[in-house]
């Protein structure tokens, strides 16, 4: 269900990016199945319409921002 959650966040927000000088992220929480699909994604697609990064959320708040 995660693989999804992610695929799907990840392919809504690749539909809408259109501005090429903006930053996209997309937040998801900090487990290590979210990481290692983010990991697995492929350079172009990170790069592709514009700068997206990943936002990998704790629970107590604090975050890391991965491109």
């Amino acid at each position: 269900m995660r693989v999804n959650y992610f695929l799907n966040v990840l392919g809504e927000l690749l539909q809408r990016m259109k501005d090429p000088e903006a930053k996209y992220s997309i937040a998801v929480p900090d487990l290590v199945q979210f990481r290692r699909l983010w990991s697995r994604l492929p350079d172009l697609a990170k790069q592709t319409g514009g700068h997206i990064t990943c936002i990998f959320m704790r629970a107590n708040g604090e975050f890391d921002e991965v491109q």
